[in-house]
């Protein structure tokens, strides 16, 4: 767990289909947030600094996301990225 990526509660199969539970973030995703426009340097920073954090975190338990980009990346309530 890392505070910085969305947690996983549970995986299984229900009837034959499989699931997953995360936990909600109630917040935008970061393309929402941008809206193709760029962010302020000081903005963009304190919002990817996070996020390197988490990808790295990840990396290092053999974990690899092959899909990062504003879309997946979600923002809660407060801003935090997730």
């Amino acid at each position: 767990q890392h505070e910085n990526i969305v947690r996983i509660y549970d995986i299984g199969a229900h009837n034959g289909l499989p699931y997953f539970s995360l936990e909600f973030i109630d917040g935008p995703t970061l393309s929402q947030k941008i809206n193709g426009q760029p962010l302020e340097p000081i903005e963009a920073a304190r919002i990817l600094e996070p996020i390197a954090r988490g990808l790295a975190f990840s990396h290092r338990s053999v974990v690899v996301h092959r899909d990062v980009k504003p879309a997946n990346i979600l923002l809660t309530s407060d801003g935090k990225p997730k």
